[in-house]
This record gives C-alpha cells, sequence and structure tokens, in this order.
C-alpha cells in the first residue's frame, strides 16, 4: 500500500510539475503577443501620423522613415503638435495683419470691431515688428 502511495505522489509531483510548466510557457507566449501587437499598433499609428504629415504638408524635424521604422508615435505627435500650433499662430498673425488693414491700422477700431482685445492686438503688432512684417508704428495722442 505504501508503494502504491508512493507512486501516486510521484506520478501527482510530476503531472504538478507538467502543469506548472506548461502555465509559464503559456505566460511567455501571452506576454510575447502582447508586446509585439503593441509594436504593431504603434508602427500602424505612426504610417498614420506620417501620411497625415505629408497630406497636410506639415513641417516637422524629425526624420519620418525612421520613426515609422521605429514605431514612434509619440515623436510624431511631438512633431506635428509644434508644426500645428506654427501654423495657428501664423493664420492669426496672417488674421490680425488683414485685420489691421481693413481698420486702417487702427489698434482701437480693430479691437472694436472684433474679439481681440487691444493688449493682443499690440503684442501681435510688436511681434511682426521684430519679425519685419510692420514697417512701422504710429502713435497718434488726443
Amino acid at each position: 500500500m505504501k508503494q502504491l502511495l508512493d507512486e501516486a505522489e510521484s506520478k501527482s509531483n510530476s503531472a504538478g510539475k507538467r502543469s506548472n510548466d506548461a502555465y509559464t510557457a503559456l505566460e511567455g507566449c501571452r506576454m510575447l503577443h502582447r508586446s509585439i501587437s503593441r509594436a504593431y499598433a504603434e508602427q500602424s499609428v505612426a504610417e498614420s501620423l506620417v501620411d497625415t504629415v505629408r497630406r497636410r504638408n506639415l513641417a516637422v524635424q524629425c526624420d519620418l522613415e525612421e520613426c515609422v521604422e521605429a514605431g514612434d508615435a509619440e515623436t510624431l505627435i511631438e512633431q506635428i503638435s509644434s508644426a500645428l500650433t506654427t501654423e495657428v499662430r501664423q493664420s492669426a498673425t496672417e488674421r490680425l495683419k488683414q485685420l489691421l488693414i481693413e481698420h486702417d491700422g487702427s489698434v482701437i477700431r480693430t479691437a472694436d470691431a472684433t474679439d481681440l482685445d487691444r493688449s493682443t492686438i499690440l503684442d501681435s503688432l510688436a511681434e511682426l515688428l521684430d519679425d519685419d512684417e510692420v514697417a512701422d508704428i504710429t502713435v497718434e495722442f488726443n
């Protein structure tokens, strides 16, 4: 009887070890699958972002092909964000220039006719002057 119990225990331990080994292998496969899936998804996102950069003709400061190869969507997102911010700023500047032209260069009339406040207009004018896009600013006293 003792011999039968020892044999049963030995088989049980062996089956338990095989079960443990199978579980460990399964967890390894799951981790590998997650890792591969994440890398594939990151590369797909990077490819889509590069397509967007090319379609919109955005000026980015990174190597697009390198980012796709590395699946570096984070760098692409930062670069796209920076490029779009620059475009928005340029658009706002162009809008302000057009508004000032429409109001004969008057900051007060431009502010009254738009949602822009005077300090924003003056700050933008200072930038335009620094960038040599405005030839001169004339001050008129009451």
